[in-house]
């Protein structure tokens, strides 16, 4: 009597986001001169303001508004479809990013409308922000956040997409990182929308995750080895198989 099949895994499901439809206003918050108030966002792509977002439900929230400079390329729905795409695959790959989504407002550059990104707000106009930029100084994080980092970074190559430093920001509290700025991973789809996100050679993406484990082991061995194993106990599929012919063949070499 043949032995029956095991059960497929449960897929694990992904936490509900709110969609743009139960959304009812979104209002940017005015500086005493009755202008929107623009976050100083050195390294990061586009014009930053905070606002405020209700949803039907009657829940406000604290949100930071991004607009692009490529205004022709944020308004057509392919443009929509594509970023939607991407971030939905980065969620799977169970990369730490905030909630986030496209939503569609009228500007005076564009009465019909341009695609906006809304992000949430980690603190508060008094106290500010919870998260900490630290430009070119990533090597430098903790021992704990360099790891974190790797992992987030590997689950990106997970999901088709080149891992970037620049992507990913800490938290001033604890060791975790976040994915902050996407456009930094999804092939900066937003300038130059004609490339599709999926489209990301598996060599340069896993070569780029390599060297960054490199910066970040700061030639110290036992460190560069942690990290390694981290990416590779992370990666999965072609990922994981590139991954693994990079070991030794650039590990760094005691004087």
């Amino acid at each position: 009597m043949n032995s029956p099949m095991p059960p497929e895994p449960l897929r694990k499901r992904l936490p509900r986001w709110k969609k743009t439809n139960e959304v009812k206003n979104l209002h940017f918050i005015l500086n005493q001169e009755k202008k929107p108030i623009r976050l100083e966002t050195t390294g990061r792509t586009g014009q930053h303001f905070l606002a405020r977002l209700r949803f039907t439900d009657g829940t406000i929230h604290h949100v930071i508004v991004k607009r692009y400079p490529r205004i022709d390329a944020v308004t057509s729905e392919s443009f929509r479809r594509t970023y939607e795409r991407g971030i939905m695959k980065l969620r799977k790959a169970g990369v730490r990013i905030p909630k986030m989504g496209l939503i569609k407002i009228p500007t005076p550059e564009n009465p019909k409308g341009e695609y906006v990104l809304v992000t949430p707000f980690f603190g508060s106009q008094k106290s500010g922000s919870k998260i900490t930029h630290d430009l070119d100084r990533k090597k430098e994080w903790p021992y704990e956040t360099r790891r974190d980092a790797i992992e987030q970074l590997s689950r990106i190559a997970n999901a088709g997409f080149r891992p970037s430093v620049d992507a990913i920001e800490r938290f001033k509290n604890g060791n975790q990182v976040i994915v902050l700025d996407v456009d930094f991973i999804m092939n900066n789809v937003v300038f130059e929308n004609e490339r599709k996100p999926d489209r990301v050679d598996l060599n340069d993406s896993i070569l780029n995750l390599h060297d960054i484990i490199e910066e970040f082991s700061k030639k110290n061995d036992r460190v560069y080895q942690s990290f390694f194993d981290v990416a590779m106990a992370t990666l999965t599929g072609p990922q994981r198989k590139k991954m693994a012919t990079y070991n030794r063949r650039y590990r760094y070499r005691k004087d």
